[in-house]
């Protein structure tokens, strides 16, 4: 959404995900081919053909995108869509991982039912793989993922389609602040501030969440950790 981001990300030869038609006439707008684009987010006709037109890479999170993309292709006698089906509900024997709601639809248990349901309808679209983003920076949960994507290109490979591209999303933590000392000093000071032990320096007095209880702080302050000690490019 930022004009200055974007030209920066065309210049270093990164690639650009667009979330709607508007974002993804922008990104054309801005000089970015559609192969170099992936498209993602709810999908009506418009962004489809207009991304299929350009050769877009759409990420495809159910049944009934998945449907829509190939009717929109064939009514519009487009050339083959190319897609990675983007999957959740990953399961593991060894390890307790705790299933989170998530907009990303496709149910890896489901995953066999999805790949045998289109046995023409591959024809229509180019399938280059498998997607997955996981509310969470776990690597035990992302290790899980990993491997039952593997699963689903080996079964791929079986019903005779082609998988090559694994995205493994985001959630990979990034340390904002450099000086950890520094920053848990100014959450004290915060907490100071709302407990009256020092002025207040929060916005409009706000207090984060923290409830007061015969002086003492009942409920915690409500923050996000921005150091973390392992960058999340470490993860990779």
């Amino acid at each position: 959404k930022s004009e200055s981001a974007i030209r920066k990300a065309l210049k270093a030869r990164i690639n650009m995900d667009v979330a709607s038609e508007g974002e993804l006439i922008m990104a054309l707008s801005k000089g970015f081919s559609g192969d170099k684009i992936i498209g993602t987010g709810p999908k009506n006709d418009r962004f489809i053909e207009l991304g299929v037109r350009h050769n877009t890479l759409f990420h495809v999170d159910n049944i009934e995108e998945l449907d829509e993309i190939i009717r929109v292709k064939k009514e519009n006698n487009l050339p083959k869509v190319s897609v990675l089906l983007r999957f959740s509900g990953f399961k593991s024997k060894s390890a307790n991982i705790l299933e989170k709601n998530t907009k990303f639809r496709f149910k890896y248990k489901d995953y066999e039912k999805v790949l045998e349901k289109y046995p023409v309808e591959w024809l229509a679209i180019n399938f280059k793989g498998f997607a997955f983003h996981l509310d969470s920076n776990s690597i035990a949960e992302k290790t899980v993922a990993i491997n039952n994507t593997f699963l689903m290109i080996e079964k791929s490979y079986e019903l005779g389609l082609n998988p090559y591209i694994m995205d493994i999303g985001g959630g990979y933590g990034i340390k904002y602040i450099e000086d950890k000392e520094k920053y848990d000093k100014s959450i004290l000071n915060i907490k100071k501030s709302i407990l009256g032990q020092i002025p207040m320096i929060t916005y409009n007095n706000k207090s984060f969440g923290i409830v007061i209880e015969k002086g003492a702080i009942k409920k915690n302050l409500v923050h996000k950790e921005y150091v973390t000690p392992i960058p999340g490019v470490y993860n990779l």
